[in-house]
């Protein structure tokens, strides 16, 4: 009675809080029950996720969960599907299924996301071989769903300005082990040139008052006030606007936010559509999402009469509203095509607010990289790479790395920082690192470095130098598991299992002769083929983590 009675309390300060009467008059104008929408808003959000398609073990990984109770969310149309759990976001139902679900989620075999928030890379729909510019990437659930739609290749430029939250940006994404990543750190509103002619995609999902987000973070109905969203507008428009002007002719720009506020998103992109001519909505297809109740875009918009409410301190001209007088009518229409996903709709979500672009301007080059062709260039020198920069592995240290381990150069770049050495996509050194770019005011950066980007991370990880050699990293096996398995030690099934559970095997019983060091192993699961990194002494020893020490068992050991 006691949980009942809060969530009573919750709901009642709700309805009388201005964030209320905001979703009063959203409802209102959508058609949707207040009452409703007020129930579902105080309510936490289910336990959702992604499956990764890339992973070996996709099929065993979605039968387990859904042993475990998950069930398909049937409107989400990317590869590998995405899963629904009969709990609270973060509240599974036991210790065993909390190990399962963070083992899971940590080995890159599934992404922990929020069902609404896979809307953006959904309607973006990356290709394989393309280029992405994800302007306020952290935490990265977006970004590791726009690498895995690209299969990973091509490149996706995930940025994000705060230290802290750009290495939990690199942790989160590392997990994928996916090769398609740089990972850079600037002001979205001043995102450097890049190569011609631009990016083909661009995803702006800016920071925002969070108004749609109340069944993750209660506070917010205390916390918030329309001065929050009209304070954040102008940071709104100039990233999308930077991003609209990174973006090649032809290519494709998401605006999105996690919002219900007007402020934050129709007057957002009606700003937009005036800055930059080039720019036309996309009328978003509903027939993507087949029941998920997709509301359109606002074209007009009154707001909460504030003095009525008894909220008089909340009335401050210019301080909120929407206003499209000066615009042609058509604005008005184009305004339609955005989407709006209610809280409170058919698929238990949060809410969220997406509008799509496409360029459709003349030219051949993004609007940030065009300039006067026929004037006198000087090129300026390019600061010297720091000692957090990826830089170009080595040529005789590559030549050794591709004779131990049989992969193909060709099919990756190559960098190395500190002990570390990584693998990207060739389009990652051929577009991004290698051309020289137009620097500003009649000068050139000559190419063969990142400048002026600040890269702090390309490709993954896949080999780290240590005592003994070097030793491949287990988060890289998506990508090194065919070129490693033919020469990897087949493993019995008795063997595998004292692998697993130690001491041994012993070097003496495997047939090996006299070799030594980092090895590949593998073994039959019921997941499919395992192969794993191990270091081979007296003794075989697991090189992998407790996550995936947990899947092991499973797959091979325990049932789930």
């Amino acid at each position: 009675m006691a949980a009942r009675r809060s969530w009573e309390e919750l709901r009642a300060a709700a309805a009388i809080s201005p964030l209320g009467e905001l979703g009063r008059a959203v409802c209102e104008r959508i058609g949707n029950d207040f009452e409703n929408w007020l129930d579902i808003a105080t309510t936490p959000l289910p336990e959702t996720l992604r499956l990764n398609p890339l992973r070996y073990d996709a099929e065993w990984t979605e039968e387990t969960l859904t042993d475990r109770g998950g069930a398909r969310i049937e409107w989400y149309s990317g590869d590998g599907g995405a899963m629904q759990f009969p709990w609270r976001r973060g509240k599974p139902d036991s210790e065993a299924t909390k190990a399962l679900m963070q083992a899971v989620h940590e080995t890159g075999r599934v992404t922990r996301q929020e069902a609404a928030s896979m809307l953006p890379i959904l309607i973006a729909d990356p290709q394989a071989g393309e280029t992405l510019l994800d302007l306020c990437a952290a935490p990265g659930s977006k970004t590791t769903q726009a690498m895995v739609a690209m299969r990973g290749q091509g490149l996706v430029v995930a940025n994000e300005p705060n230290h802290r939250r750009a290495n939990m940006l690199s942790s989160n994404t590392n997990r994928i082990g996916l090769a398609n990543l740089v990972i850079c750190r600037h002001d979205g509103r001043h995102f450097p040139r890049v190569s011609e002619p631009g990016f083909d995609v661009v995803i702006a999902d800016v920071p925002c008052t969070g108004s749609a987000t109340t069944r993750k973070n209660s506070g917010l109905w205390k916390r918030w006030k329309p001065s929050s969203a009209s304070g954040l507008q102008r940071l709104q428009i100039d990233i999308a606007e930077r991003g609209a002007r990174l973006l090649r002719p032809g290519g494709r720009m998401i605006y999105s936010t996690c919002s219900i506020d007007v402020t934050e998103n129709e007057a957002v992109v009606a700003e937009l559509l005036v800055r930059c001519p080039w720019l036309t909505l996309n009328d978003i297809d509903e027939g993507q999402f087949p029941g998920l109740d997709l509301a359109r875009g606002f074209s007009e918009w009154s707001c909460p009469d504030w003095v009525g409410l008894g909220m008089a301190e909340l009335d401050k001209p210019g301080q909120y509203g929407f206003s499209l007088e000066g615009h042609e009518d058509d604005l008005r229409v184009e305004l339609r095509k955005c989407r709006r996903l209610p809280i409170g709709g058919s698929g238990d979500t949060g809410g969220f607010f997406v509008a799509s672009f496409i360029h459709t301007g003349v030219g051949e080059f993004a609007d940030a990289l065009r300039y006067d062709r026929t004037m006198q260039l000087t090129t300026r020198a390019t600061p010297p790479a720091n000692e957090h920069t990826p830089v170009p592995l080595d040529a005789d240290f590559k030549a050794s790395i591709l004779a131990r381990w049989p992969l193909k150069e060709e099919d990756f770049s190559w960098w190395v920082r500190g002990k570390r050495i990584y693998a990207g996509t060739p389009s990652m050194k051929d577009w991004l690192h290698d051309p020289q770019r137009y620097g500003g005011k009649g000068r050139m950066w000559p190419g063969n470095s990142w400048h002026p980007l600040q890269v702090i991370h390309a490709g993954v990880p896949i080999l780290e130098e240590r005592s003994g050699g070097l030793r491949p990293k287990s988060a890289a096996m998506a990508i090194l598991r065919s070129a490693v398995e033919r020469s990897a030690i087949t493993l019995s099934g008795e063997q595998f299992r004292q692998w697993l559970e130690g001491p041994g095997p012993r070097q003496v019983d495997l047939g090996v002769g006299e070799q030594t060091g980092s090895v590949m192993i593998s073994a039959a699961g019921r997941g499919g083929k395992i192969v794993v990194p191990a270091w081979l002494g007296e003794l075989l020893t697991p090189m992998v983590d407790a996550n995936e020490r947990l899947i092991l068992e499973l797959q091979y050991i325990r049932d789930t």
